[in-house]
């Protein structure tokens, strides 16, 4: 994961080549995520999925935290890197004593903050080692790290928005 961190990007979005983000020229991560969960918000709408006080919870609450993410983000400094995003044990190989060995499985890679990687390793990953999640995560962290890892625990955006274990 350190190494795909190495990956820089201008921009936040889906990568279709090198040299193509989409959308182009997004340079705020809450801004991605309005423009992922616009339509899928008014998809809602049309499908009548929620009743309006659902519907009208749901864009106030998406409106403030992004909002809020929003001006964390102007104060801290995060490029864009090469994000998995998609880590959980399943895309994993593992070599004859279960030592991972290589991943695959890279049709939802992003331009984006590398704390995204460190939100779906805890979603994904972490929550399967009950009991040593924090021992896990702590190990992972000092790995990336020492292997030119991009990810800031410390940074205020990642503290903000840490998604925990339970």
């Amino acid at each position: 994961m350190a190494n795909a961190h190495k990956v820089k990007f201008i921009s936040f979005g889906d990568i279709i080549r090198e040299d193509i983000i989409q959308p182009g020229n997004i340079t705020s991560f809450a801004e991605r995520i309005r423009i992922i969960t616009e339509p899928k918000i008014k998809r809602a709408e049309q499908l009548g999925t929620l009743n309006s006080n659902e519907l009208a919870y749901l864009k106030h609450t998406l409106q403030s935290e992004l909002s809020d993410l929003e001006d964390v983000t102007k104060t801290s400094s995060l490029q864009p890197i090469l994000a998995i995003t998609d880590i959980h044990p399943k895309n994993f190989l593992v070599d004859d004593n279960g030592k991972p060995s290589g991943y695959f499985d890279l049709e939802y890679c992003q331009s984006a903050p590398p704390a995204l990687d460190f939100y779906f390793l805890r979603w994904f990953l972490l929550n399967y080692f009950e009991g040593i999640s924090d021992q896990a995560e702590e190990a992972l962290l000092e790995g990336s790290t020492a292997n030119g890892g991009t990810y800031d625990s410390k940074n205020p955006t990642n503290k903000k928005w840490n998604i925990s274990y339970q």
